[in-house]
């Protein structure tokens, strides 16, 4: 085959694979953060997990590679690792690194904090539920939140939802264990660096006083299809479809 061909031949896939929004420098960044000696994007797709529409028309998308022949053991529970990736309407995209945080952790919630920052809810949910919480201020270095002392965060509690109430970080929670499907309510009073004096509260007044931050500035259009999404933006001729 001519290198001709071969460029082609590359040049179909990546658009193939990832739209033709996606530059040919990113594809590769974010191929060689996920490749393994297992996989690799010649005999695998990228695919997103996750999307969150950040201020100033970003978005924050957490990537993963999903190979055409699944590895029975490293991939029993269907849990891929995934990196951050974001991009604007001018096509200026960020790729992170892999990251415990969320690399093999299945993300549950993603939402804005009053400064500006996002806060990102992850979870191990195999033989039992672990939770991890990490914040970012620019969608592609994270930080992990130490959850407080003394509580027992796991293993049959999911946290079904996040979100603040002026400065206090608001958790809703689901005891799996209990039968009777028990909730719980927490508030915390100081959110960062690590979750500490925590207070039960009534559920009515979780729902009274939970209410998301408005992101500013983004006219990106999600649609959720089948087995992709397509991020649409007015200023961007060529959608993005992952």
């Amino acid at each position: 085959m001519s290198k001709f061909k071969v460029l082609i031949l590359f040049f179909f896939l990546t658009q193939n694979m990832f739209g033709t929004f996606l530059p040919k420098q990113t594809y590769r960044a974010i191929c060689d953060e996920l490749s393994t000696k297992e996989s690799s994007c010649t005999n695998g797709k990228l695919k997103v997990d996750s999307y969150f529409l950040m201020d100033n028309n970003k978005v924050l998308i957490f990537v993963y590679l999903k190979p055409n022949k699944s590895d029975i053991i490293e991939n029993m529970y269907g849990i891929y690792p995934k990196i951050p990736v974001t991009f604007d309407e001018k096509k200026h995209f960020k790729v992170g690194k892999l990251n415990p945080i969320f690399s093999e952790l299945n993300i549950k919630n993603i939402i804005k904090a009053p400064d500006g920052s996002i806060l990102l809810n992850s979870a191990w949910e195999i033989e039992g539920v672990q939770h991890s919480l990490a914040l970012s201020h620019d969608g592609i270095n994270w930080k992990m939140i130490d959850m407080v002392d003394g509580k027992d965060w796991c293993c049959f509690k999911m946290i079904e939802k996040i979100c603040f109430s002026h400065s206090k970080l608001l958790l809703f929670m689901n005891n799996y264990s209990s039968s009777s499907g028990e909730y719980e309510a927490f508030y915390f009073e100081n959110a960062y660096p690590k979750l500490n004096k925590f207070k039960t509260i009534e559920a009515s007044n979780f729902k009274k006083n939970c209410k998301s931050i408005a992101i500013i500035s983004n006219q990106w259009r999600v649609k959720k299809l089948k087995n992709k999404f397509i991020f649409s933006h007015p200023k961007s001729k060529q959608p993005l479809e992952l």
